[in-house]
């Protein structure tokens, strides 16, 4: 009787156990579908937000397939989550400035046409009257009260038109003052948009634009430029071990360390989580090898320190690197592709280095 009563737990817990398999594969199934959905067609947002919002969509989407425990399909899919929302709160507000801006633009319009009809209206009720008062002086007699009448509404015709352009002036002059207001703000509002909040570089949409603009004017001059993606290696080791606001000072850290290494004709943005985009103008691919090499030195010989539980703790960091360099003919995907094929043998050879990729001489044999 006893092993009867064993065998029908056992068969119990099975069966549960595979309810459980069922249930999470369902609700895989039901997460990966909701988070392409938003991969696919991502609330509209500055286009940097889009873009990190996208890679991290697809680092969940990845992770959830290779989950080995069910808590880890819990805990990717609340993060999933969490990303959606953040994301949706940021299409919100991009919407609402966007909304506010345009509201301001058309009240300023509305008052303008308003300022030109009233003021057009009234000073020709003002003309017309003026208009009419000359017609009753032709019927005077007397030359005497003619030439005083005649003086004197020369005098008014003359206060009506000054009056009239003191009002323009300061009327249009205020239109002006909240027409170059709007345009500040616009252009802090655009400026702000191309920067990356944390470590206050260009952001990923800024980069994109810059790459074009290179690679349209290399394939013109023929100044040649190269491409480095760097990243920090062991960032979620930073992140588990001293906590993400000190991973956060980690990436400032390297921004500005980035910044300060290189030229003020280069071009460093934050491409998205650890990693870094930079563009080094009129470089070779070997001189930019060159010149990332020290950096990436400085990187590892610089000791970082912050006040921690326990006292005064430290934190040191490598970074590693891929390089490549425009040829005749590139778009900026295929550069991108290169830099980070190189990045990645960057990585898996050892990191802390830097590493080359060229274009194939297949790809420049068929012209792509």
């Amino acid at each position: 009787m006893g092993q009867m009563v064993e065998l029908g737990l056992q068969r119990d817990r099975g069966q549960r156990g595979a309810v459980d398999a069922e249930l999470v594969t369902d609700w895989m199934r039901f997460t990966d579908s909701l988070l392409a959905v938003f991969a696919g067609s991502p609330p509209e947002a500055e286009a940097g937000d889009v873009a990190e919002f996208r890679k991290e969509i697809d680092r969940i989407r990845n992770g959830i397939p290779n989950a080995s425990e069910r808590r880890d399909v819990r805990t990717l899919s609340a993060a999933g989550i969490e990303t959606c929302q953040q994301h949706l709160n940021a299409s919100r507000k991009y919407h609402t400035e966007r909304e506010s801006e345009l509201t301001e633009l058309i009240e300023i319009l509305q008052d303008a046409v308003k300022l030109g009809m009233g003021q057009a209206t009234a000073f020709t009720a003002e003309m017309q009257s003026t208009t009419d008062r000359f017609g009753r002086l032709s019927k005077l007699d007397d030359i005497r009260d003619l030439k005083r009448q005649l003086a004197q509404e020369v005098t008014t015709l003359r206060q009506t038109v000054e009056d009239r352009q003191r009002r323009d002036q300061a009327s249009y002059a205020a239109l002006n003052q909240r027409v170059e207001i709007l345009q500040t703000k616009l252009a802090k509002a655009e400026e702000e948009a191309a920067l990356d909040p944390l470590t206050g570089l260009a952001n990923r949409g800024a980069f994109d634009a810059a790459l074009r603009r290179m690679v349209e004017s290399a394939s013109h001059t023929g100044v040649p430029f190269s491409l480095a993606m760097v990243d920090v290696d062991d960032f979620k080791a930073i992140n588990d071990q001293h906590g993400h606001p000190i991973g956060d000072r980690v990436l400032v850290g390297a921004a500005l360390l980035l910044r300060k290494g290189l030229s003020p004709a280069d071009f460093v943005a934050r491409y998205g989580g650890e990693e870094f985009a930079v563009l080094l103008h009129n470089t070779r691919a070997a001189d930019a090898e060159v010149r990332l090499s020290r950096i990436l030195a400085t990187l590892a010989a610089t000791c970082h320190e912050y006040e921690g539980e326990t006292g005064v703790q430290s934190v040191r960091f490598t970074a590693s690197s891929g390089v490549s360099e425009y040829a005749s003919g590139d778009r900026s995907d295929e550069l991108v592709n290169r830099a980070d094929a190189a990045l990645y043998e960057a990585k898996r050879s050892g990191k802390n280095r830097v590493v080359i990729r060229k274009r194939s001489r297949l790809s420049a044999f068929l012209g792509r």
